[in-house]
């Protein structure tokens, strides 16, 4: 059972989804997206971890191309990282949780070749069992108000509501970019969790291998179809390039020009 007025809730929706199911069976998508909780949980850490509680702490649900997180607000955050207090312990938390969208919406990217839209919102989540475990009721205002973000993001980005970015991360954070609409979003590339140069740059080469393939294959589809995805291509595309100009900044990859992507005129 969840209930709490304080939750922050992602929710993650996988474009491109029906292109998918037609590459794998169920149980070969179960496992793909299992594979990547499972490697945030474990991280090479202690069984003592305060991020093995911190992990725990999170509600999961997939259904079918659709991914909800949520992280309620609890006590078992406060003792997951002891000494830094109820409001520290909360701020950690949160960009803890940020941190773990943005791994799973980078590898979802790399491994799905399809691209990521969501919205991440603070507020009311209930979730009680309706009459057996296997049967969950689910009442929650942030969860409306993230499906109802995802929407208006209109391009493959993780909007994250303002209330967030405004009344609990740091200025001094660099979680989110700000996009031409006034949207703050999350920064999948910069803010993902990620273990090694060598690992960040085999998922990014699928990422570029990806996006290039995706745009080889629209000139052999419908016009309709055509524009509407040429708009989320041509977005996401300049939001990889300017991503990967700024990890070679950071020294966190060694060769830009294998991931740059020249986009048509």
């Amino acid at each position: 059972m969840i209930n709490s007025d304080k939750s922050i809730v992602a929710f993650l929706d996988i474009l491109g989804y029906e292109q998918w199911l037609q590459r794998h069976t169920p149980e070969e998508a179960r496992r793909a997206i299992l594979r990547h909780f499972k490697a945030i949980e474990e991280g090479g850490e202690h069984e003592s971890s305060p991020f093995k509680l911190f992990f725990k702490s999170i509600a999961i649900h997939s259904l079918s191309d659709s991914l909800i997180l949520v992280l309620p607000e609890s006590d078992n955050l406060e003792h997951a990282f002891p000494g830094l207090g109820k409001k520290a312990s909360r701020e950690f938390s949160i960009k803890n949780f940020l941190g773990i969208v943005a791994w799973i919406a980078f590898h979802l990217t790399s491994d799905t070749k399809s691209l990521i839209r969501g919205a991440v919102t603070f507020g009311q989540y209930y979730q009680h069992e309706l009459n057996t475990p296997a049967n969950q009721f689910v009442f929650s205002k942030a969860l409306h108000k993230a499906s109802y973000l995802e929407r208006q993001a209109n391009m493959p980005r993780i909007i994250v509501e303002d209330v967030i970015q405004k009344d609990i991360l740091a200025p001094e954070d660099v979680l989110t970019f700000r996009d031409e609409d006034g949207q703050y979003c999350l920064d999948l590339y910069t803010t993902s969790i990620q273990t090694h140069v060598a690992s960040r740059e085999r998922y990014l080469g699928e990422i570029t291998s990806s996006l290039k393939e995706q745009w080889a294959a629209l000139s052999s589809m419908e016009r309709v179809r055509q524009e509407r995805i040429l708009q989320k291509l041509f977005w996401f595309t300049n939001y990889h390039n300017r991503s990967i100009d700024e990890l070679f900044r950071r020294q966190e990859i060694t060769d830009p020009a294998r991931f740059k992507i020249e986009l048509p005129v």
